[in-house]
């Protein structure tokens, strides 16, 4: 029998992560506004669509539109603790150069959906143990169509039963 642990794995973590950025409302409305045929108030259905559990870009050619990916790893064994581990969470807020400007708003979509995932993130006690810490928010052109913001956050092994 499987053992299970008191930690999630990778993919349920990333999963459960994605799942609180498309059900928040503000974020979902930032990246809605310009996916193609979506219906307000069905943030799940935007996951493989416009967010996504890694790194992703659509093909630069044919979308014009906000997209965010994220990823998890382990990056070393806790000092304090060798049985835990410290953790590294990446998220990319993608944008097309069509995409970037939010007139409704008057500012950059990048920067909007990057302050209200540090809002909804940091200092949180649901995603690890102790307290999740933004470690950087950085401004990236990643090619000549798309430009991007790379929030990483640091918190203590990956948790079980997020705040709800």
């Amino acid at each position: 029998m499987e053992k299970k642990s008191a930690t999630l794995d990778i993919t349920e973590y990333k999963n459960q992560l994605l799942s609180e950025i498309v059900n928040n409302p503000l974020i979902e409305e930032a990246i809605a506004s310009t996916a193609k045929d979506y219906i307000q108030g069905q943030g799940d259905t935007l996951i493989g669509r416009n967010v996504f559990p890694m790194f992703y870009v659509p093909d630069i050619q044919l979308e014009s539109g906000t997209y965010i990916g994220c990823e998890a790893e382990t990056i070393k064994v806790n000092a304090k603790n060798p049985s835990y581990h410290d953790i590294k969470i990446t998220i990319w807020v993608i944008a097309h150069r069509d995409s970037i400007y939010w007139p409704q708003k008057g500012c950059s979509r990048l920067d909007y959906i990057s302050d209200k995932l540090r809002d909804m993130l940091q200092n949180s006690e649901c995603y690890g143990y102790g307290t999740l810490n933004l470690t950087s928010n950085t401004s990236h052109l990643l090619n000549p169509k798309f430009s991007y913001r790379q929030l990483q956050f640091k918190t203590v092994d990956l948790k079980k039963n997020f705040c709800r």
